[in-house]
Protein backbone atom coordinates (compact mmCIF):
# COMPACT_ATOMS: atom_id res chain seq x y z
CA UNK A 1 0.00 0.00 0.00
CA UNK A 2 1.35 3.32 -1.07
CA UNK A 3 1.89 5.76 1.47
CA UNK A 4 -1.16 8.47 0.33
CA UNK A 5 -3.17 5.32 0.22
CA UNK A 6 -2.39 4.59 3.91
CA UNK A 7 -2.98 8.23 4.96
CA UNK A 8 -6.46 8.14 3.47
CA UNK A 9 -7.38 4.98 4.78
CA UNK A 10 -5.96 6.37 8.16
CA UNK A 11 -8.39 9.67 7.86
CA UNK A 12 -11.22 7.48 7.17
CA UNK A 13 -11.47 5.47 9.75
CA UNK A 14 -10.43 8.65 11.97
CA UNK A 15 -13.40 9.98 10.69
CA UNK A 16 -15.87 7.10 11.28
CA UNK A 17 -14.81 6.71 14.56
CA UNK A 18 -15.57 10.31 15.36
CA UNK A 19 -19.15 10.04 14.15
CA UNK A 20 -19.43 7.11 16.20
CA UNK A 21 -18.44 8.91 19.21
CA UNK A 22 -20.77 11.77 18.27
CA UNK A 23 -24.03 9.16 18.84
CA UNK A 24 -24.14 8.22 22.16
CA UNK A 25 -26.78 6.64 24.05
CA UNK A 26 -28.32 7.31 27.68
CA UNK A 27 -26.02 10.56 29.27
CA UNK A 28 -25.91 11.75 32.56
CA UNK A 29 -24.45 14.41 33.58
CA UNK A 30 -23.13 14.82 37.30
CA UNK A 31 -21.16 18.06 37.09
CA UNK A 32 -20.00 21.27 35.22
CA UNK A 33 -17.17 19.64 33.75
CA UNK A 34 -18.90 16.37 32.72
CA UNK A 35 -21.40 18.91 31.12
CA UNK A 36 -18.22 20.77 28.95
CA UNK A 37 -16.06 17.90 28.13
CA UNK A 38 -19.44 16.11 26.45
CA UNK A 39 -18.81 15.97 22.48
CA UNK A 40 -22.16 14.06 21.89
CA UNK A 41 -24.36 15.31 19.04
CA UNK A 42 -27.25 12.65 19.40
CA UNK A 43 -27.95 11.54 22.82
CA UNK A 44 -30.55 8.48 23.82
CA UNK A 45 -31.64 9.78 27.07
CA UNK A 46 -30.35 13.01 29.28
CA UNK A 47 -30.36 12.51 33.07
CA UNK A 48 -28.61 15.67 34.43
CA UNK A 49 -27.27 15.13 38.40
CA UNK A 50 -28.19 17.74 41.73
CA UNK A 51 -24.67 18.93 41.92
CA UNK A 52 -24.97 20.59 38.41
CA UNK A 53 -24.93 24.11 38.51
CA UNK A 54 -24.12 25.41 34.94
CA UNK A 55 -25.63 23.48 32.20
CA UNK A 56 -23.05 23.97 28.92
CA UNK A 57 -24.39 21.15 26.35
CA UNK A 58 -22.73 22.95 23.28
CA UNK A 59 -22.84 19.89 20.98
CA UNK A 60 -25.69 18.07 21.41
CA UNK A 61 -28.67 18.67 18.60
CA UNK A 62 -30.90 15.43 19.37
CA UNK A 63 -32.46 13.57 22.43
CA UNK A 64 -33.85 10.87 21.17
CA UNK A 65 -35.58 9.82 25.03
CA UNK A 66 -36.22 11.89 27.83
CA UNK A 67 -34.28 14.79 29.53
CA UNK A 68 -34.81 14.64 33.06
CA UNK A 69 -33.58 17.65 35.47
CA UNK A 70 -34.92 17.24 39.13
CA UNK A 71 -34.16 18.35 42.24
CA UNK A 72 -30.62 20.58 41.12
CA UNK A 73 -31.47 23.11 43.73
CA UNK A 74 -28.16 24.74 42.58
CA UNK A 75 -28.26 24.77 38.83
CA UNK A 76 -28.74 28.31 37.54
CA UNK A 77 -28.27 28.20 33.83
CA UNK A 78 -29.35 25.27 30.72
CA UNK A 79 -27.46 26.16 27.58
CA UNK A 80 -27.94 23.94 24.89
CA UNK A 81 -27.47 26.10 21.37
CA UNK A 82 -27.54 23.76 19.06
CA UNK A 83 -30.28 21.20 20.47
CA UNK A 84 -33.14 20.92 18.14
CA UNK A 85 -35.34 17.88 19.56
CA UNK A 86 -36.53 16.40 22.58
CA UNK A 87 -38.14 12.76 20.96
CA UNK A 88 -39.48 12.02 24.79
CA UNK A 89 -39.97 14.18 27.82
CA UNK A 90 -38.33 17.45 29.03
CA UNK A 91 -38.69 17.19 32.57
CA UNK A 92 -37.46 20.15 34.94
CA UNK A 93 -38.82 19.95 38.41
CA UNK A 94 -37.71 21.42 41.46
CA UNK A 95 -35.05 23.57 39.96
CA UNK A 96 -35.03 26.89 42.80
CA UNK A 97 -32.55 28.99 41.20
CA UNK A 98 -32.48 28.23 38.03
CA UNK A 99 -32.92 32.39 35.90
CA UNK A 100 -31.55 31.44 32.54
CA UNK A 101 -32.87 28.72 29.94
CA UNK A 102 -31.91 28.86 26.46
CA UNK A 103 -32.33 26.56 23.77
CA UNK A 104 -32.54 28.98 20.54
CA UNK A 105 -33.24 26.15 17.93
CA UNK A 106 -35.41 24.24 19.98
CA UNK A 107 -38.71 23.08 17.80
CA UNK A 108 -39.93 19.87 18.97
CA UNK A 109 -40.48 18.29 22.39
CA UNK A 110 -43.03 15.47 22.65
CA UNK A 111 -43.56 16.77 26.30
CA UNK A 112 -42.78 19.63 28.45
CA UNK A 113 -43.15 19.30 32.28
CA UNK A 114 -41.74 22.44 33.92
CA UNK A 115 -43.07 22.51 37.77
CA UNK A 116 -41.21 24.98 40.31
CA UNK A 117 -39.09 26.68 38.53
CA UNK A 118 -39.77 30.18 40.70
CA UNK A 119 -36.59 32.05 39.41
CA UNK A 120 -37.37 31.53 35.90
CA UNK A 121 -38.77 34.82 33.99
CA UNK A 122 -37.91 34.15 30.44
CA UNK A 123 -37.22 31.51 27.89
CA UNK A 124 -34.78 31.79 25.01
CA UNK A 125 -36.22 29.72 22.10
CA UNK A 126 -35.56 31.81 18.92
CA UNK A 127 -36.95 29.06 16.65
CA UNK A 128 -39.99 28.53 18.93
CA UNK A 129 -41.18 24.74 19.88
CA UNK A 130 -44.16 24.63 17.43
CA UNK A 131 -44.78 20.63 18.03
CA UNK A 132 -45.57 19.22 20.93
CA UNK A 133 -48.11 16.54 22.03
CA UNK A 134 -48.10 17.61 25.92
CA UNK A 135 -47.22 21.03 27.83
CA UNK A 136 -47.64 21.52 31.71
CA UNK A 137 -45.90 24.76 33.35
CA UNK A 138 -46.65 25.55 36.84
CA UNK A 139 -45.16 27.21 39.69
CA UNK A 140 -42.29 29.40 37.28
CA UNK A 141 -41.70 33.43 37.44
CA UNK A 142 -42.18 33.26 33.68
CA UNK A 143 -44.24 36.65 32.25
CA UNK A 144 -45.12 34.90 28.90
CA UNK A 145 -44.82 31.84 26.53
CA UNK A 146 -42.71 33.41 24.32
CA UNK A 147 -40.73 30.57 22.19
CA UNK A 148 -43.53 27.82 22.50
CA UNK A 149 -46.29 28.42 19.84
CA UNK A 150 -47.93 25.02 19.35
CA UNK A 151 -50.64 23.96 16.44
CA UNK A 152 -52.19 21.31 18.12
CA UNK A 153 -52.01 19.57 21.70
CA UNK A 154 -53.32 16.59 23.59
CA UNK A 155 -53.23 18.55 26.95
CA UNK A 156 -52.00 21.92 27.62
CA UNK A 157 -52.06 23.09 31.47
CA UNK A 158 -50.14 26.36 32.72
CA UNK A 159 -51.17 26.96 36.08
CA UNK A 160 -49.78 28.94 39.11
CA UNK A 161 -47.66 31.54 37.44
CA UNK A 162 -47.97 34.22 39.43
CA UNK A 163 -45.85 36.72 37.14
CA UNK A 164 -47.82 35.45 33.80
CA UNK A 165 -49.35 38.36 32.15
CA UNK A 166 -50.03 37.04 28.50
CA UNK A 167 -50.31 33.39 26.99
CA UNK A 168 -51.24 33.61 23.30
CA UNK A 169 -50.73 30.77 21.55
CA UNK A 170 -51.82 29.62 17.81
CA UNK A 171 -53.52 26.24 19.15
CA UNK A 172 -56.14 24.86 16.44
CA UNK A 173 -56.87 21.85 18.31
CA UNK A 174 -56.39 20.39 21.79
CA UNK A 175 -57.51 16.85 21.71
CA UNK A 176 -57.83 16.50 25.89
CA UNK A 177 -57.57 19.20 28.20
CA UNK A 178 -56.83 23.06 27.57
CA UNK A 179 -56.27 24.69 31.30
CA UNK A 180 -55.43 28.20 31.87
CA UNK A 181 -55.79 29.04 36.04
CA UNK A 182 -54.16 30.34 38.90
CA UNK A 183 -51.53 32.51 36.96
CA UNK A 184 -51.30 36.62 37.32
CA UNK A 185 -54.76 38.32 38.07
CA UNK A 186 -56.11 39.99 34.52
CA UNK A 187 -53.48 37.87 32.52
CA UNK A 188 -54.25 38.40 28.73
CA UNK A 189 -55.34 35.01 26.92
CA UNK A 190 -55.56 34.70 22.97
CA UNK A 191 -56.70 31.81 21.33
CA UNK A 192 -57.35 33.46 18.26
CA UNK A 193 -57.03 29.89 16.01
CA UNK A 194 -58.68 27.29 18.60
CA UNK A 195 -61.39 25.87 17.29
CA UNK A 196 -61.86 22.60 19.38
CA UNK A 197 -60.93 20.75 22.33
CA UNK A 198 -62.24 18.16 24.57
CA UNK A 199 -62.38 20.33 27.65
CA UNK A 200 -61.51 24.05 28.26
CA UNK A 201 -60.97 25.82 31.33
CA UNK A 202 -60.14 29.41 31.98
CA UNK A 203 -59.70 31.26 35.06
CA UNK A 204 -57.85 33.92 36.77
CA UNK A 205 -58.45 36.33 32.80
CA UNK A 206 -58.36 40.08 32.19
CA UNK A 207 -59.12 39.14 28.38
CA UNK A 208 -59.91 36.03 26.61
CA UNK A 209 -60.15 35.82 23.00
CA UNK A 210 -61.44 32.22 21.22
CA UNK A 211 -63.19 34.06 17.87
CA UNK A 212 -62.87 31.12 16.18
CA UNK A 213 -64.22 28.23 18.81
CA UNK A 214 -66.33 25.64 17.19
CA UNK A 215 -67.32 22.98 19.74
CA UNK A 216 -66.09 21.23 23.06
CA UNK A 217 -66.65 17.95 23.89
CA UNK A 218 -66.47 17.46 27.33
CA UNK A 219 -66.48 20.99 29.40
CA UNK A 220 -66.47 23.96 28.94
CA UNK A 221 -65.78 26.60 32.16
CA UNK A 222 -64.78 29.71 33.04
CA UNK A 223 -64.39 31.09 36.46
CA UNK A 224 -63.20 34.06 38.42
CA UNK A 225 -62.20 36.17 35.44
CA UNK A 226 -62.41 39.76 35.24
CA UNK A 227 -63.27 40.41 31.54
CA UNK A 228 -66.59 42.06 31.04
CA UNK A 229 -67.60 41.00 27.80
CA UNK A 230 -67.06 37.20 26.73
CA UNK A 231 -67.68 36.52 22.63
CA UNK A 232 -68.01 32.91 21.31
CA UNK A 233 -69.42 33.74 17.66
CA UNK A 234 -69.15 30.36 16.38
CA UNK A 235 -69.21 28.14 19.39
CA UNK A 236 -72.19 25.93 18.12
CA UNK A 237 -71.91 22.96 21.18
CA UNK A 238 -70.58 22.00 23.97
CA UNK A 239 -70.82 19.11 26.57
CA UNK A 240 -71.26 21.12 29.97
CA UNK A 241 -71.31 24.87 29.79
CA UNK A 242 -70.16 26.60 33.13
CA UNK A 243 -69.60 30.22 33.84
CA UNK A 244 -69.26 31.18 37.69
CA UNK A 245 -67.73 33.73 39.74
CA UNK A 246 -66.84 36.58 36.96
CA UNK A 247 -67.98 39.39 38.90
CA UNK A 248 -67.17 42.20 36.40
CA UNK A 249 -68.80 40.44 33.57
CA UNK A 250 -71.31 42.18 31.82
CA UNK A 251 -72.16 40.32 28.43
CA UNK A 252 -71.92 36.98 27.47
CA UNK A 253 -72.80 36.26 23.81
CA UNK A 254 -73.10 32.84 22.01
CA UNK A 255 -74.99 33.34 18.77
CA UNK A 256 -74.53 30.10 17.26
CA UNK A 257 -74.78 27.92 20.33
CA UNK A 258 -77.28 25.03 19.87
CA UNK A 259 -76.70 22.35 21.79
CA UNK A 260 -75.24 21.58 25.46
CA UNK A 261 -74.75 17.82 26.08
CA UNK A 262 -75.30 18.08 29.90
CA UNK A 263 -75.44 21.21 32.27
CA UNK A 264 -76.15 24.71 31.65
CA UNK A 265 -74.98 27.00 34.56
CA UNK A 266 -74.30 30.26 34.96
CA UNK A 267 -73.75 30.97 38.83
CA UNK A 268 -72.63 34.38 40.91
CA UNK A 269 -71.81 35.99 38.13
CA UNK A 270 -72.59 39.64 39.89
CA UNK A 271 -72.61 42.09 37.21
CA UNK A 272 -74.86 40.19 34.59
CA UNK A 273 -78.15 41.18 34.60
CA UNK A 274 -79.49 40.45 30.98
CA UNK A 275 -79.33 36.84 29.31
CA UNK A 276 -80.24 37.12 25.74
CA UNK A 277 -77.39 36.57 23.84
CA UNK A 278 -77.64 32.59 23.57
CA UNK A 279 -81.03 32.72 21.16
CA UNK A 280 -79.65 29.61 19.08
CA UNK A 281 -79.86 27.26 21.86
CA UNK A 282 -82.74 24.67 21.98
CA UNK A 283 -80.79 21.58 23.31
CA UNK A 284 -79.99 20.96 26.92
CA UNK A 285 -79.24 17.13 27.80
CA UNK A 286 -79.01 18.52 31.50
CA UNK A 287 -80.30 20.37 33.75
CA UNK A 288 -80.49 24.53 33.11
CA UNK A 289 -79.13 25.89 36.64
CA UNK A 290 -78.93 29.96 36.74
CA UNK A 291 -78.40 32.30 39.94
CA UNK A 292 -77.23 35.78 40.17
CA UNK A 293 -78.53 39.32 39.54
CA UNK A 294 -80.80 38.80 36.94
CA UNK A 295 -83.37 41.11 35.31
CA UNK A 296 -83.98 39.51 32.55
CA UNK A 297 -83.44 35.83 30.99
CA UNK A 298 -84.24 34.77 27.64
CA UNK A 299 -83.62 31.48 25.54
CA UNK A 300 -85.99 31.59 22.90
CA UNK A 301 -85.40 28.86 20.80
CA UNK A 302 -85.39 26.41 23.59
CA UNK A 303 -87.53 23.36 22.61
CA UNK A 304 -86.00 20.29 24.46
CA UNK A 305 -84.35 20.27 28.50
CA UNK A 306 -83.99 16.58 29.68
CA UNK A 307 -83.35 17.43 33.21
CA UNK A 308 -84.66 19.95 35.90
CA UNK A 309 -84.53 23.99 36.00
CA UNK A 310 -83.59 26.50 38.64
CA UNK A 311 -83.49 30.20 37.89
CA UNK A 312 -83.03 32.28 41.11
CA UNK A 313 -82.33 35.99 41.14
CA UNK A 314 -81.92 38.59 43.44
CA UNK A 315 -83.88 40.96 41.20
CA UNK A 316 -87.16 41.12 39.90
CA UNK A 317 -87.69 38.18 37.27
CA UNK A 318 -91.43 37.59 37.17
CA UNK A 319 -91.49 37.89 32.78
CA UNK A 320 -88.74 35.61 32.86
CA UNK A 321 -90.47 33.31 35.16
CA UNK A 322 -93.67 33.31 33.35
CA UNK A 323 -91.89 32.09 30.25
CA UNK A 324 -90.20 29.38 31.88
CA UNK A 325 -93.24 27.62 33.60
CA UNK A 326 -94.67 27.74 30.31
CA UNK A 327 -92.32 25.76 28.36
CA UNK A 328 -92.24 23.21 31.78
CA UNK A 329 -96.18 22.99 31.51
CA UNK A 330 -95.53 22.64 27.79
CA UNK A 331 -92.99 19.77 28.60
CA UNK A 332 -90.10 21.98 27.33
CA UNK A 333 -88.50 21.35 30.23
CA UNK A 334 -88.86 17.82 31.15
CA UNK A 335 -87.45 17.36 34.60
CA UNK A 336 -89.63 17.37 37.70
CA UNK A 337 -87.47 19.87 39.49
CA UNK A 338 -88.23 23.39 38.47
CA UNK A 339 -87.63 26.40 40.47
CA UNK A 340 -87.91 29.58 39.36
CA UNK A 341 -87.47 33.05 41.53
CA UNK A 342 -87.14 36.48 42.16
CA UNK A 343 -86.11 39.48 44.51
CA UNK A 344 -84.21 36.32 46.59
CA UNK A 345 -81.93 37.71 49.29
CA UNK A 346 -79.84 34.60 48.66
CA UNK A 347 -80.07 33.59 44.82
CA UNK A 348 -78.92 29.95 45.01
CA UNK A 349 -77.35 27.36 42.41
CA UNK A 350 -78.52 23.82 42.81
CA UNK A 351 -75.20 22.49 40.84
CA UNK A 352 -72.52 23.58 42.48
CA UNK A 353 -71.98 26.97 42.13
CA UNK A 354 -71.57 30.29 44.11
CA UNK A 355 -74.60 31.37 45.95
CA UNK A 356 -75.38 35.43 45.19
CA UNK A 357 -76.81 37.72 47.98
CA UNK A 358 -78.68 40.74 47.27
CA UNK A 359 -82.54 41.48 46.99
CA UNK A 360 -85.68 41.49 48.94
CA UNK A 361 -88.82 39.88 48.62
CA UNK A 362 -90.13 36.92 46.42
CA UNK A 363 -91.94 36.46 43.12
CA UNK A 364 -91.43 32.85 42.26
CA UNK A 365 -92.52 29.76 40.81
CA UNK A 366 -91.61 26.01 41.86
CA UNK A 367 -92.39 22.14 42.01
CA UNK A 368 -94.96 21.83 39.56
CA UNK A 369 -94.10 25.22 37.20
CA UNK A 370 -97.30 27.07 38.18
CA UNK A 371 -96.90 31.00 39.15
CA UNK A 372 -95.15 31.91 42.00
CA UNK A 373 -97.79 34.87 42.59
CA UNK A 374 -99.78 32.70 44.65
CA UNK A 375 -97.51 31.85 47.05
CA UNK A 376 -99.10 33.46 50.75
CA UNK A 377 -97.07 36.18 52.55
CA UNK A 378 -96.55 36.74 55.95
CA UNK A 379 -99.28 39.42 56.40
CA UNK A 380 -101.95 37.26 54.46
CA UNK A 381 -101.06 34.64 56.75
CA UNK A 382 -101.60 37.10 59.58
CA UNK A 383 -104.86 37.83 58.20
CA UNK A 384 -105.90 34.38 57.94
CA UNK A 385 -105.89 33.25 61.28
CA UNK A 386 -107.64 36.63 62.63
CA UNK A 387 -110.48 35.54 60.09
CA UNK A 388 -110.39 32.32 61.78
CA UNK A 389 -110.32 33.44 65.26
CA UNK A 390 -113.84 35.73 64.50
CA UNK A 391 -115.38 32.52 62.91
CA UNK A 392 -114.39 30.57 65.96
CA UNK A 393 -115.60 33.30 68.50
CA UNK A 394 -118.95 33.47 66.90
Amino acid sequence: MSFGRFILAALSVAAAANAASSACSDVKINSDSDATSNTCTTIGSLTVGTDVTDLELTHVQEITGDMTIKGATGLKTINMPQLQTVGGSMTLLSLTVLASFSCPNLVSVDEISWTTLPLLQQLTFTKQVTNASSVTISDTNLQSLTGINLMTAETFNINNNKFLKAVDVQLTKVSGALTLSANAKGVNCSFSSLKSAANLTIGDAGQLTLPKLENVTNSLAFDSNTFETLELPKLTSVGDFSMSNNNQLTNVTATELKTVDGTFLLANNTALKVVDSFEALSSVTGAIDMSGVFTNVSLPSLDDVRGGFNLQSTNDVTDSCNTFSTAHDNQIIKGNDFTCKGKQTVAESKDGGASTTGGSGDNSTSGNGKSGAGRPTFSTLAALVVVGLTVMAL
